[in-house]
C-alpha cells in the first residue's frame, strides 16, 4: 500500500475512534465543552503544543465533580485532570 493510503486510513480510524468516544461520553449524560481543536484555537486557549485535543482524543467535560470523574473512569479514560470548572479527560 502506498504511504498516502496508509496515512489516510490511519486518520480515518483515529477520527472514527474519536467520534465513538464522544458518543460514549454524551450517552453517559455528560456535557462536552471541548474535544476537537484546531492548532490556532488550541493556542488561543493556552493548550500545549502536543495536545490530544488536536486529534479529538481529549475532552473537557462539565461539571467538575466526583460523579463526572467516576463516570469517565468507568468509560475507560486513563488521564483525568480536575481543572476547577471542568474535567480534562484523555483516553490514553
Amino acid at each position: 500500500m502506498r504511504l498516502q493510503a496508509v496515512l489516510a486510513l490511519a486518520v480515518l480510524a483515529l477520527a472514527t475512534f474519536a467520534l465513538f468516544l464522544r458518543w460514549r461520553v454524551t450517552t453517559a449524560g455528560l456535557k462536552i465543552t471541548s474535544q476537537f481543536r484546531t492548532p490556532w484555537h488550541n493556542y488561543a486557549v493556552g493548550g500545549v503544543d502536543h495536545s490530544t485535543h488536536l486529534f479529538g482524543l481529549a475532552f473537557d467535560v462539565v461539571p467538575d465533580d466526583e460523579t463526572t470523574i467516576s463516570i469517565l473512569r468507568e468509560l475507560g479514560f486513563k488521564t483525568l485532570i480536575s481543572e476547577g470548572d471542568h474535567v480534562h479527560a484523555e483516553y490514553f
